[in-house]
């Protein structure tokens, strides 16, 4: 549920209820990470960097390229102060860049005062098949999705069995940056919120709305309770791509999430 926070010491306080400050959404992919970030920046009133704006192809991949580059701890460090003073929202994805490069946006904006929010997916072997069913077919949202997907039901394209290697081999990396991401947490004592995709996008409309203002109270934007429970219902409600249209055309689907099943069980 909204709301599990890991809390000490009062320097990492930031998102404490009725402080609005800029936040960071720390998540994976396929959680549902950009319609929870479409929601709270709307609620928010700090602006926001480009989605995933530290990925090499974005708004901040200058600063991950230049570490790709020189392994420059310090200089990551001072350029991540300057993301961090800039106090702009941001969501970010850990599993796509370099662990330091992660390392240094918590440290700098845990510093700086900043909210900070931990979204996950309790289902693992959905999130990882719904992961190489994006890389697979292209289709990472859904506008994409219409078109792609609609050619593979109408047999105009045919899809490959997915790589099984590639994917033992992702969620090893996943577990790992998960993993590093929580122990930053706790060795910085940073106050946070966690919320799980089923929280928000599983089970009934009244239910997924109470999570979102909760997890929006605990970030201080006052702005959630100002809103219609309608207002949010697009987001929470019909958010899916409808990936599992595709699940019948997958050769070895079965397969692939028995395997991930085994070893996250």
């Amino acid at each position: 549920m909204a709301g599990v926070e890991s809390t000490d010491r009062p320097l990492a306080a930031a998102g404490a209820a009725g402080a609005e400050a800029p936040f960071i959404i720390w998540t994976l992919r396929r959680t549902g990470g950009t319609s929870l970030r479409q929601m709270l920046y709307w609620l928010s009133r700090h602006a926001a960097w480009q989605d995933e704006a530290l990925n090499r192809e974005r708004e901040l991949g200058h600063i991950t390229r230049g570490f790709d580059q020189d392994g420059d701890r310090a200089r990551l460090d001072s350029a991540m102060a300057e993301v961090a003073a800039a106090r702009k929202n941001l969501k970010h994805c850990i599993d796509t860049v370099p662990y330091h490069v992660t390392s240094a946006l918590l440290r700098q904006t845990v510093a700086a005062g900043y909210g900070h929010v931990v979204l996950l997916r309790l289902d693992e072997t959905d999130r990882q098949i719904s992961l190489a069913l994006a890389r697979a077919t292209k289709a990472w949202g859904p506008t994409e999705a219409e078109e792609i997907y609609a050619a593979i039901r109408e047999g105009r394209t045919a899809l490959e069995p997915l790589n099984l290697n590639h994917i033992r081999d992702q969620l090893e990396r996943d577990a790992a940056a998960l993993g590093r991401l929580m122990r930053l947490l706790m060795l910085h004592r940073v106050r946070h919120t966690m919320i799980f995709f089923e929280d928000l996008y599983a089970g009934p409309f009244r239910a997924r709305v109470t999570a979102l203002r909760g997890l929006a109270g605990t970030l201080g934007l006052g702005r959630a309770e100002e809103k219609p429970d309608n207002a949010f219902r697009g987001a929470l409600m019909n958010r899916s791509q409808d990936t599992r249209s595709i699940f019948p055309f997958v050769p070895n689907l079965e397969e692939a999430r028995a395997m991930v099943a085994g070893l996250t069980e």
